[in-house]
C-alpha cells in the first residue's frame, strides 16, 4: 500500500522557516525547530539526521505545496516551542491528504498528464510558492503540455529566483546568457549564476566557472574560475571535470598537470561526455599522464566518435 502508516497519520509536518509561516507572521527558527526536536528526543537522537530532516523540511513543505498538498494550517503541537506544525485547513488529517496529493501526482506523471500538472502548478505558483513557480516557468519553457512560451517561462523563473530557489535562479541565468525569451544580459546571467552556485546548484556552479574563464558578466579571473569549476567538479559534473581536466592538461589557473587532466577527464568520460572521451584518448595515445597504451586510445576515440565529437571521428577516419 503506498504510503503505509503514512495513511494514518493525523498529526502535521513540522518545518521552520516555511513559505507558509512568512505568509501567517509566524517567527521560526531552524535552529528552534533543531532544538525542540533534540529535546524531545531527550538528547539522544542522531543530531547530523536531525540537522539534515529540518534543514531539509521547509523545501519538502513547498514541494508538497507545488504537487496541490494544502499546508495551510499551521499550529503548535506538544513539544514545539513555536507554531510550526503544518496541516491542511481545518486541522485536517495530514497523513490520507498527503497520500491522495502524491497518488494524483503519481498518476499525472505516469500518464504524461501535462494539463492535470499544469493545473497544479498553477494554483500554487500564483499562491507564491517558488517550487510550484520553478517547474511552472519549465513547462512554458519547453512546451510541456503548454504552447511553448519562453516569455512567460522567464516571467515564472524569476518569481521563484526572487524567493531562493536555486534551480530557477539557474534556469534564469540560462536565460539571460542566450537571450531566451529576455534580452541577452552576460551581467544578469553571472548575477544568477552566482546566486544559484552559492547554494551548491552544480550545474550553475560549472557556468559560473565559464563565466570566469571568459569573461562573461564578470572580470576574468582564472582563480576563480578554478574554484567553481572544482566545486562543481567534486559533486560529478561532468562538464566541470572535462573543463577542468583541459585547465589541468593546459596549466589555464592550475599548474601543467596530465596526471590530474587524466583523472578528471576520466571521470568526465565514464559518464560519456564525448570531449573528454576524446581527451582522454589522446593522453593514451600521447602517453601524457599515463602510459602510451594504444588500444585504450583507441577505445575512447571510437566511444567519442560514436557520441559525435567531430576530432574524434577524423582520428577514427570517420
Amino acid at each position: 500500500i503506498i504510503g503505509g502508516n503514512t495513511n494514518y497519520s493525523t498529526g502535521g509536518l513540522n518545518a521552520a522557516e516555511t513559505s507558509v509561516q512568512q505568509k501567517l507572521g509566524i517567527q521560526d527558527s531552524k535552529q528552534s525547530h533543531f532544538d525542540d526536536t533534540m529535546s524531545g528526543g531527550h538528547f539522544l537522537n542522531d543530531s547530523s539526521l536531525v540537522a539534515t530532516l529540518v534543514n531539509k523540511a521547509a523545501e519538502a513543505v513547498d514541494w508538497l505545496i507545488s504537487l496541490g498538498a494544502d499546508m495551510s494550517n499551521v499550529g503548535q503541537m506538544a513539544g514545539s516551542s513555536q507554531k510550526r506544525t503544518h496541516r491542511p485547513d481545518g486541522g485536517a488529517a495530514i497523513g490520507p491528504h498527503l497520500m491522495s496529493v502524491l497518488n494524483k501526482a503519481i498518476k499525472a506523471e505516469n500518464s504524461k498528464d501535462y494539463a492535470t500538472a499544469l493545473h497544479l502548478y498553477t494554483k500554487a505558483a500564483e499562491a507564491g510558492y517558488p517550487d510550484a513557480q520553478c517547474n511552472l516557468g519549465y513547462m512554458y519553457r519547453t512546451a510541456m503540455g503548454v504552447n511553448k512560451d519562453d516569455a512567460k517561462g522567464v516571467f515564472w523563473y524569476l518569481r521563484a529566483a526572487e524567493q531562493g530557489n536555486k534551480y530557477a535562479q539557474s534556469n534564469l541565468g540560462s536565460c539571460y546568457k542566450y537571450g531566451t525569451g529576455v534580452e541577452k544580459n552576460l551581467n544578469e546571467a553571472a548575477k544568477w549564476y552566482r546566486k544559484a552556485a552559492e547554494q551548491g546548484h552544480v550545474s550553475a556552479q560549472n557556468s559560473l566557472g565559464v563565466c570566469y574563464e571568459y569573461g562573461q558578466g564578470v572580470p576574468q579571473n582564472y582563480d576563480e574560475m578554478i574554484k567553481w569549476y572544482t566545486k562543481a567538479a567534486d559533486q560529478g559534473d561532468q562538464y566541470a571535470q572535462s573543463n577542468l581536466g583541459l585547465c589541468y592538461e593546459t596549466g589555464k589557473g592550475v599548474p601543467k598537470s596530465f596526471n590530474e587532466a587524466v583523472k578528471w577527464y576520466r571521470k568526465s568520460a565514464d559518464q560519456n561526455n564525448a570531449i573528454a572521451q576524446c581527451n582522454l584518448a589522446w593522453c593514451y595515445a600521447n602517453g601524457a599522464g599515463v602510459a602510451t597504451d594504444y588500444v585504450e586510445a583507441n577505445k575512447w576515440f571510437l566511444k567519442s566518435a560514436e557520441n559525435g565529437n567531430a576530432r574524434a571521428q577524423w582520428n577514427m577516419g570517420y
